[in-house]
């Protein structure tokens, strides 16, 4: 609302300016010039304010960035812990079900030779021990015979019960280890289930801060937005200031053409005051000075989005003004293409200069310019995303690197 009562107020000064015509006393285009200039450092005050806001928006989506990239090393972690707890399941599940089935053989073979020793005891019960000694007795041949065949019958039935004891220890054994893989399967399964939740959770923080980062990037585009319209209030401004100058300039020399002439009719004298005027230097001097009053070179000459871009871009100096680099003649004065309001200047001795995306244009096609007056407006015409001069300089045609003409700052 602020900037639109300030657009406002200078269009209505504008409009005034066109009743002013060549009469306006000097105090009051003197109380005018400080009332623009006042309003101009208001604006520049508020363009600096956004332009920190900017800055500050920018740190803000850095860090944000950061911890986006801290979140994505931390997901990624989290999935290689998952990938291993899910090999380390796997591998317990199959080695539970080998061992189930090796304990279901062992299970088998004991039930098996328990059954044998059962057919053995039952047929001891049923004949009597006494009727197996004697049988014994009676197949023996001698005596020595029947101890030997005793003696095998102990160690055949020790044997058993050997064999039995092994099977149950084994067994035992067996039962233990799947007991204790079941409670190493049972806290791979809770570790899993909490990577889960983890990397649920760091999505979600992921999650929240790209939607920071877009908070974030909207911001900054609406504060950039308010500085365009600012940077284009300004250059209102900045035009107006020197409307004001102009016709301070002129009031004082119609003031001082008046003053001569009431001393001449003092004086008697019948001469007439002239003042011839100055005629620009149409010829450069070829030692160049900056187009521009202060500012930033933003795009040197080189690449630039796929393409060459010939020139430098010179952006938020310290006045809009666009200054003639050297003396010349005007040779181009319009609307270029993508350059927008350009003008080239011929220097007439072999370095030809284009200043291009103005405003607005002083000078026509076919005038003489002088070194460092003001040919122009910085502006953002043609194809451009911001306030800036975009500035080539050409020596008989061939295209030069405007640092390698400019002086230093």
């Amino acid at each position: 609302m602020r900037n639109s009562m300030k657009i406002v107020s200078v269009a209505a000064i504008l409009g005034i300016g066109s009743l002013w015509a060549e009469t306006i006393p000097i105090k009051a285009v003197e109380l005018t010039q400080e009332s623009t200039e006042a309003e101009q450092t208001d604006v520049e005050d508020n363009i600096n304010k956004a332009n920190s806001k900017i800055s500050k928006l920018q740190e803000e989506q850095a860090k944000a960035s950061q911890e986006v990239e801290k979140l994505n090393n931390a997901i990624s972690g989290t999935l290689q812990q998952i990938n291993e707890k899910n090999q380390q399941t796997e591998e317990a599940k199959s080695k539970i079900e080998t061992l189930q089935k090796e304990i279901s053989e062992i299970t088998g073979r004991i039930e098996k030779r328990n059954g044998l020793l059962k057919d053995r005891a039952r047929s001891f019960q049923e004949n009597g021990g006494e009727v197996s000694y004697i049988d014994v007795i009676f197949d023996a041949k001698s005596f020595t015979d029947f101890v030997d065949r005793a003696g095998a019958v102990a160690v055949i039935m020790e044997a058993d019960r050997d064999l039995l004891e092994k099977h149950e220890t084994d067994k035992n054994s067996l039962e233990k280890t799947q007991s204790e893989l079941e409670a190493q399967l049972l806290s791979l399964e809770a570790m899993l289930a909490e990577l889960e939740k983890l990397k649920e959770d760091l999505n979600l923080k992921k999650e929240e801060q790209n939607r920071i980062i877009g908070q974030l990037q909207e911001s900054e585009k609406a504060v950039k937005a308010e500085v365009l319209s600012l940077e284009k209030e300004r250059i209102i401004l900045v035009n107006k200031k020197t409307e004001i100058e102009n016709k301070k300039l002129t009031e004082q020399k119609n003031q001082s053409i008046a003053d001569a002439q009431n001393n001449q009719n003092g004086q008697g004298s019948a001469g007439t005051v002239s003042e011839s005027p100055k005629v620009a230097q149409a010829n450069g001097n070829g030692s160049f000075i900056w187009p521009t009053i202060g500012g930033v070179i933003t795009t040197y000459q080189g690449m630039r989005w796929g393409s060459f871009h010939k020139g430098i871009d010179i952006a938020r100096p310290a006045d809009y003004s666009i200054l003639a680099a050297d003396s010349g003649k005007v040779t181009f004065a319009g609307w270029k293409n993508g350059y927008g309001n350009t003008i080239v200047i011929e220097h007439n001795n072999g370095y030809k200069t284009q200043y291009s995306h103005m405003d607005s244009l002083n000078v026509n096609a076919g005038e003489a310019v002088s070194q460092g007056s003001k040919i122009g407006i910085m502006g953002s015409t043609g194809f451009s995303t911001g306030i800036h001069l975009d500035f080539e300089v050409y020596y008989n045609g061939k295209l030069l690197n405007p640092m390698d003409v400019l002086p230093g700052r």
